[in-house]
Order: C-alpha cells, then sequence, then structure tokens
C-alpha cells in the first residue's frame, strides 16, 4: 500500500501545473487546471492529434471512466466531428474538445451541423501556428536550421467561428481563459474558443525542445 500511495504521489505533483518554465502569456496548463475547475466529473473531453493534447492528458485528471476520446493512429482532424458524436450520444453531458490550429483546418468547418442541430459542444482551438509535432521532430534531427514548412500563418479562428454562427471567444492571456470558458459553458449551443499560445511552449514533457 505504501508503494501505492507513493507511486499516487508522485502523479498527483506530475499533474499539477506550475512547474514548467512558460515562454508565452498563456500558460496551457493553468489552461485545462480552469477548465476542470469548471466542467462536471463526467463531462467528456476530447483531443485531436498534436502536441497540444499531451498538455491536456498530464494535466487533466479523468475522474470518471469513458469520459476521454481521441484519434489512436494520430490522424489530425478528428476532434470538431469527434465532438458532435459525444454530443449526440450524450446528449446530457458537457462535450469540449481541444484542437490544434492545423487540426481546425482539416475538419472545423464540420461546426455547421453543430449550429444547425444546437449542440452545445465547445471547442478550444489551441493555435500556436505551428505543425508542432512534425516541427520538434525536425528539430531533433536537423536542428532549428532544418526545419521547413511546418510554421503556419494562422487565420482569426473566433472570426471563422462567427461566421458558422457560434458564440466565439479570443484568449491571449491565461487569466482570460476563466471568464471566456464561463461564458462558453454559458452558451445554449456551440462555442469556440480561440487560444494564442507560444510556438516556444510546445510541450509539458522536459526531454523535448522548445521550439
Amino acid at each position: 500500500r505504501a508503494w501505492v500511495e507513493k507511486c499516487h504521489a508522485a502523479y498527483d505533483h506530475f499533474a499539477r501545473p506550475g512547474s514548467l518554465e512558460i515562454y508565452g502569456p498563456v500558460d496551457l496548463s493553468a489552461v485545462v487546471a480552469e477548465m476542470q475547475r469548471q466542467v462536471s466529473d463526467d463531462a467528456i473531453i476530447l483531443t485531436d492529434s498534436g502536441t497540444f493534447a499531451r498538455w491536456v492528458h498530464r494535466f487533466y485528471r479523468f475522474n470518471t471512466p469513458h469520459t476521454q476520446a481521441g484519434p489512436m493512429c494520430g490522424a489530425m482532424g478528428y476532434a470538431a466531428p469527434g465532438a458532435i458524436g459525444a454530443a449526440l450520444a450524450w446528449p446530457d453531458r458537457q462535450v469540449v474538445a481541444f484542437v490544434g490550429d492545423g487540426g481546425f483546418l482539416m475538419s472545423g468547418q464540420e461546426i455547421a451541423a453543430a449550429v444547425q442541430h444546437d449542440l452545445p459542444i465547445k471547442l478550444i482551438v489551441c493555435d500556436n501556428n505551428a505543425w508542432g509535432s512534425i516541427l520538434v521532430s525536425q528539430q531533433r534531427r536537423f536542428g532549428e536550421e532544418g526545419t521547413f514548412g511546418t510554421r503556419l500563418k494562422s487565420p482569426d479562428f473566433a472570426a471563422l467561428g462567427r461566421g458558422y454562427g457560434v458564440a466565439s471567444f479570443t484568449v491571449e492571456k491565461t487569466a482570460d481563459f476563466g471568464p471566456a470558458f464561463a461564458e462558453a459553458l454559458a452558451v445554449p449551443g456551440p462555442a469556440l474558443i480561440h487560444l494564442k499560445l507560444d510556438e516556444r511552449d510546445i510541450s509539458p514533457f522536459t526531454d523535448e525542445p522548445s521550439v
């Protein structure tokens, strides 16, 4: 039992935000922790494929079985349509989906279906202006001078959301996320938060290089 308690204490420490050096004005670990404070334990949390998902996997504590969904093979573009499916399958639960800038550009137009059917999904677009997973691989193998085609010029995702009729918010610093997310949860239909991240805050694990 002592060994189990020691392991649990180690996990508890690992999952607490505040232990990482953050370069930008938005701390994704604090964002995930704040989201957890506002949602129910049985909320369905989805992640797309991308480095941002690692922050959710590290800092969100899943307390109820069958409340996490994500791609099993690294395919991008899952989160938005996946959230729609989750909302249809569990209409009485909160549904929150984390998606990257690249993943949203692949299938984000599916939010039109959420508007059509008035589904209360909440999308958090993690925008670091990069194909983060590929960028990290390029840096590790070739160094910064060997990176190519992995930095993006992201659109205004909040403006895109509003164009579809989705209540949309932009967050550029950590302190603004809590109020924005509370407003998003209060919206009876779909809502979107454009989270502007620093490309250097690529991973919550210290064995990977920062961008």
